[in-house]
């Protein structure tokens, strides 16, 4: 049984999300220090905090739990700061900021126009909610690489829920067996598919430690014994020709 779908992370997958998101905090973290003279370490560790309080309020599993807005807003309400008045903007200048550093490498654009020549359906499954998603893909510009979306707020759960991989099996149209999924996060984009039934690549051509790192993500090393296949590098996938060759040694029917 081949592969007839591949389903792809989005972010510090098919573009380096840590060099944007560290840009658009210190953007955030600048305005801070200017209206409020709170100076960016101690800026960072209260965000992170107001990360987790958001997260305590609504849940992680919804894709809600990754709004700067809300964010923003529980930050401001911590330092007594009318959030009212700076939560959207801060917002608007993360997000403006984040767009701004965004860039496609060409090895992964190889790697998704050689994919496409296969006749697999590709996929992007993401955690986040689907306007801003959607802005990255605009900006990356490879929708035309693309045949559906699959955002954990249509989903209603994140990866690697039962719903969201449910629905990217629905929309690629094929078994979950003839499905392989491809992202950084080993347990989310990698071992809870290989749970679920699909095939796992861990994709570490962006380094995947660094935002494990920076989320404070801690992985077992012995969970990831059991992961086969390992995209290094976007690079080794596409032959001279332009040819697929595999994804981390799987190879795509």
């Amino acid at each position: 049984m081949g592969i007839r779908a591949v389903i792809f992370d989005l972010d510090h997958t098919l573009y380096n999300f840590m060099d944007c998101h560290e840009r658009a905090d210190h953007a955030v973290g600048q305005y801070v220090e200017d209206h409020f003279g709170i100076g960016y370490d101690s800026y960072h560790q209260k965000v992170v905090a107001a990360m987790r309080k958001t997260e305590e309020k609504i849940g992680v599993i919804n894709a809600s739990s990754h709004s700067r807005t809300l964010r923003y807003q529980t930050f401001l309400e911590e330092i007594g700061a009318p959030a009212i008045d700076h939560a959207y903007p801060m917002r608007q200048l993360y997000w403006n900021s984040f767009y701004d550093q965004m860039i496609l490498e060409p090895s992964v654009e190889r790697t998704l126009a050689a994919l496409q020549e296969t006749g697999a359906r590709i996929l992007i499954a993401t955690d986040m909610t689907c306007g801003v998603q959607l802005e990255k893909i605009r900006i990356l510009g490879i929708s035309r690489y693309l045949d559906f979306l699959v955002t954990s707020e249509e989903a209603g759960e994140e990866k690697p829920g039962k719903r969201i991989l449910d629905l990217c099996v629905k929309k690629a149209g094929v078994p979950k067996e003839e499905c392989v999924f491809v992202g950084d996060h080993p347990k989310k984009d990698v071992l809870g598919p290989m749970a679920y039934g699909m095939q796992g690549v861990w994709c570490r051509h962006f380094d995947p430690e660094r935002f494990m790192r920076s989320f404070g993500i801690t992985v077992d090393e012995s969970m990831t014994e059991g992961i086969s296949y390992r995209l290094e590098r976007f690079e080794d996938c596409v032959d001279e020709n332009g040819k697929l060759k595999s994804l981390g040694g799987l190879q795509i029917q």
